[in-house]
């Protein structure tokens, strides 16, 4: 299990896959597995990605992504 987690809120399900895409085409240590996309409440299309990594450094790069494809709300458990 990874250490680390950056969550982040969805308007929509695009934005939020857009970013998942991103990490995994990035060179860092994410895997398919390590980045999960839920619904908020269902029938609602915001979502919440969360992004799981063995080191801060990828976590805030995971940050970064996550602010850029339109994530709020973003948190960190370090």
């Amino acid at each position: 299990m990874k250490l680390h987690t950056a969550t982040a809120v969805f308007e929509n399900m695009d934005h939020a896959e857009d970013a998942k895409e991103y990490l995994l085409a990035q060179e860092l240590e994410f895997t398919d597995g390590d980045i999960i996309i839920t619904p908020i409440t269902p029938g609602e299309h915001k979502v919440i990605l969360k992004a799981h990594a063995d080191s801060v450094r990828e976590m805030q790069e995971a940050v970064d992504v996550l602010r850029n494809y339109g994530g709020v709300d973003i948190n960190i458990t370090v």
